[in-house]
């Protein structure tokens, strides 16, 4: 009697902790889904307010430098040239740009442009209009 009862009871813990093994796994790996998810959520945030803020030093340096400036866009980098150097800005992974280039001067006004990022799947992210004469990025 104490042999029969010790096997079920043997058997009702694997099944325990197979049910336990499956649940936890579940649970991990849900989460780790959702932690990349939220990471890459935050890199495109980090990086359009780091762009809209390199915009706005390039004009405050063109104006008060009186130089003139040039950015390029490409598909992976964003390079910003200056009379003496180059600045090199990658973009995360998970943001694509649609090939640009928009030169800033001090005594020309910007010419209209529209700036558009995608995601990997050409899903649109952002859109960036420059606004003539004011150089104000509007975004859509």
């Amino acid at each position: 009697m104490i042999i029969v009862w010790s096997r079920r009871r043997k058997a009702f813990t694997l099944i325990e902790t197979v049910l336990t093994l499956f649940v936890v796994s579940g649970l991990l790996l849900f989460t780790t889904t959702q932690i990349n998810l939220y990471r890459q959520q935050t890199e495109e945030r980090l990086f359009f307010q780091n762009f809209e803020s390199n915009w706005h030093n390039l004009l405050n340096m063109s104006y008060l430098q009186q130089e003139s400036f040039t950015l390029v866009l490409k598909e992976d980098r964003m390079t910003i040239i200056t009379p003496s150097k180059y600045l090199f800005t990658r973009f995360p992974r998970s943001i694509k740009a649609a090939p640009k280039s928009i030169r800033i001067d001090h005594e020309l006004p910007i010419k209209p442009a529209s700036i558009n990022f995608y995601s990997h799947n050409k899903k649109l992210l952002r859109h960036y209009t420059i606004q003539m004469n004011w150089e104000v990025l509007f975004v859509k």
